[in-house]
């Protein structure tokens, strides 16, 4: 019998990125026994996206959203609605900037069956100007994890490309709503792992996204302060508010105060920081 895999997205106006991503990504090669549904939120783009895909990729499932549900919120709707249209047995998350190669998904499954079972499989991810430079996948207490041709276990991971299995969702459910954009995804691995489950990232890269530049706008000596904090609080900047919920479920409150106000004194001086 086949198995089964949703494979979730989210995006909003950036139609010829996600394009991209669906062509690559119906070119990798599915390995025998296993099937893709696609599920993709079109979070009210202004640029044709919902219509080019509809009419390149007519299988996939397009689901409408309100204009501000940005990366968690996009991929906790694509999610609910892909679990009440079937019971899948994997499900591929994949941003809409993540471009797959061909062997992406033979890797992922090959490692999820070489590991222990029920075990979330980040995607290593590689940027597209440097292949030897990692640039999203697992973390450790150290920082991001460079595999160097081995399969490791991770303490959490960015939501790029990564393999959840059923099992999981169904003890521990879909991604945090609490947050907008950013932290969803660490968040979700550090749930997992507090669960129980195994986490492991890929021997290789499955593919390649550019690392956002440095520095992000909210620490941009540019920009005013009244500016970079603006930035700052918004859902695409470091939303302060998010982060001290996430330091205080998986550390402690005093955890959470110190790097609030850390992250506050970054955006008045910015200019004392080194590029990670």
């Amino acid at each position: 019998m086949l198995k089964k895999i949703g494979v979730l997205l989210t995006s909003y106006n950036r139609c010829s990125i996600a394009l991209r991503c669906l062509d690559l990504l119906s070119d990798a090669d599915v390995p025998n026994g296993y099937t893709l549904d696609i599920f993709f939120v079109d979070d009210a783009s202004s640029d044709s996206t919902k219509k080019q895909i509809t009419s390149k990729f007519p299988n996939v499932n397009i689901i409408d959203g309100n204009g501000e549900l940005y990366w968690n919120r996009g991929m906790f709707t694509a999610w609910k609605y892909a679990s009440k249209s079937f019971d899948f047995d994997f499900y591929l998350w994949l941003n809409d900037d993540t471009f797959l190669y061909k062997n992406s998904l033979k890797l992922l499954l090959n490692t999820a069956d070489s590991v222990k079972p029920d075990s979330i499989i980040a995607g290593t991810i590689c940027s597209p100007k440097n292949k030897k430079f990692i640039s999203y996948g697992g973390y450790d207490n150290f920082g991001r994890i460079n595999p160097n041709g081995i399969t490791k276990k991770c303490d959490s991971f960015n939501g790029n490309c990564v393999l959840v299995p059923k099992k999981i969702f169904k003890t521990i459910g879909n991604l945090d709503y609490y947050f907008n954009h950013s932290f969803g995804d660490i968040e979700y691995g550090l749930r997992a792992k507090k669960a129980g489950f195994n986490l492991y990232i890929t021997c290789n890269p499955v593919g390649e996204c550019e690392r956002n530049p440095w520095p992000p706008a909210y620490l941009d000596l540019k920009k005013s302060v009244f500016q970079r904090f603006k930035i700052f609080y918004s859902p695409l900047g470091f939303h302060p508010k998010e982060s001290f919920y996430l330091n205080r479920k998986y550390k402690s409150i005093l955890y959470a105060l110190l790097i609030s106000i850390k992250l506050h004194l970054n955006v008045l001086f910015p200019f004392i920081l080194k590029k990670p």
